[in-house]
Parts: C-alpha cells; sequence; structure tokens
C-alpha cells in the first residue's frame, strides 16, 4: 500500500473536497482519486461511510468532482465519496476504451475490492461497510462488482448504464431489476453494434403510451 499524495483541496459545502494521487500496485499505475470529506470527518467526530463513484469511460475524476453537487448531500449524511479515476489513461473511442478494460479487469477488481479500501482505511475513519455506484460504464462496473462481492456492499446504483433505465442493487438479498452484463464482455459484435446496444430495449409487457391511448378508443 502507497501512501496518498495531495495535488489540491477547497472547501465545498462545509467540508473538503480533495485530490490525491497514489501508486496503485494493483494497476502497476499511479492513479488520482478525488475524494470529499464531509465535516463530521474533518473535524473527527465520528467514522463517516464510504462511497465509491466509478466515473464513465470518456470522463475522470476531476470533471466529477468540479460539475457535481453530491458534496451538499455527502456532507449532510456523513459520506466520503471515493471517485478513482480509473479509465483516463485509457485512449480513443468506447470500443477501444473497453478493450483496454478488457485486458485488465481482474486487476480493477483487486484494486477495488483490497488495495482501495486500505488505502482509505489507513488515512481515514470509516464506518462498517461501504457503497458503489457509478455512472455509463462505471455504473456496470458497480453493479457487477458488488454482485461478486455480496457480502462487501451495503448497495449499488448504476446512473445511466448500459441497458436503457438505472438499476438498483441492494445486497445481498435482492437483485437487481435490470439484467446485468459482465462489463469485460462488452466487445463489439460482428454486426458493428455494441452488446450494450443491444440490451437497450424497451421492457417486455408494456405498450407505447401512444399505442395504450389508441386501444383505449376502440
Amino acid at each position: 500500500m502507497n501512501p496518498l499524495e495531495l495535488l489540491a483541496s477547497h472547501t465545498s459545502f462545509k467540508g473538503e473536497q480533495r485530490l490525491y494521487r497514489h501508486y496503485a500496485d494493483s494497476l502497476h499505475r499511479p492513479l488520482e482519486v478525488a475524494i470529499y470529506l464531509p465535516v463530521a470527518s474533518l473535524l473527527k467526530e465520528r467514522p463517516c461511510a464510504a462511497l465509491y463513484y466509478l466515473p464513465g469511460l470518456q470522463t475522470n475524476a476531476r470533471l466529477v468532482a468540479s460539475q457535481s453537487d453530491y458534496q451538499r448531500y455527502a456532507n449532510r449524511y456523513d459520506t466520503i465519496l471515493v471517485i478513482p479515476d480509473l479509465f483516463n489513461v485509457y485512449q480513443g473511442d468506447d470500443i477501444a476504451r473497453t478493450d483496454q478494460y478488457t485486458r485488465e479487469h481482474q486487476a480493477i477488481a483487486a484494486y477495488l475490492q483490497d488495495e482501495l479500501p486500505a488505502t482509505l482505511a489507513a488515512h481515514f475513519a470509516l464506518a462498517p461497510g461501504r457503497g458503489i455506484m457509478g455512472y455509463g460504464f462505471g455504473g456496470t462496473l458497480a453493479i457487477y462488482h458488488a454482485r461478486s462481492h455480496p457480502g462487501s456492499y451495503h448497495g449499488a446504483r448504476a446512473v445511466a448504464g448500459i441497458y436503457r433505465h438505472a438499476v438498483v442493487c441492494r445486497t445481498p438479498r435482492a437483485r437487481p431489476t435490470a439484467r446485468t452484463l459482465r462489463p469485460e464482455r462488452l466487445v463489439r459484435s460482428a454486426s458493428g453494434r455494441t452488446a450494450a446496444a443491444a440490451m437497450d430495449r424497451p421492457r417486455h409487457g408494456r405498450r407505447p403510451p401512444r399505442q395504450q391511448n389508441r386501444a383505449r378508443h376502440l
């Protein structure tokens, strides 16, 4: 485990938004991590729960931390929000970046499950349990990772994942409300479409609103 190097910090909603960098042994490369500390953590009043947020393939931790309003709610609910910059070194379009993820998906899983929690525990007072969520591809990865380690997370959420509808998964008892596809299997199909696009279909058993109105007048 390597120490966190503080790159920048500023006050946000009474807490503090920080940007760290450390060398991730699991990934064999340096990694930036944006961490928001609520006022309860800054003043060491009590341990706070950790929530991991995984960005999409085309974004990074700095962008998410600067353009979001999550700090307001993280401070209200005593949550340390952690944004590891997993995909910032990837190059190309979504297909190329997905291929790059495929080559190190096991290392990323090891980083999220073992190295990142140990690094945070060495620097901050954490409450038992943690949550994980993400946007786009990061949301799909969050759901799949939580399902692979059901005893490690209190809950998981995908925002605008690879399917049409957002998915909520409370582990370990409940199942997600939509199908989950392994992130490392999101590769270009023979028809030129991604596997993600193939899943982007309306739910069965529900007519479009216009058809419902037409049937009602018959």
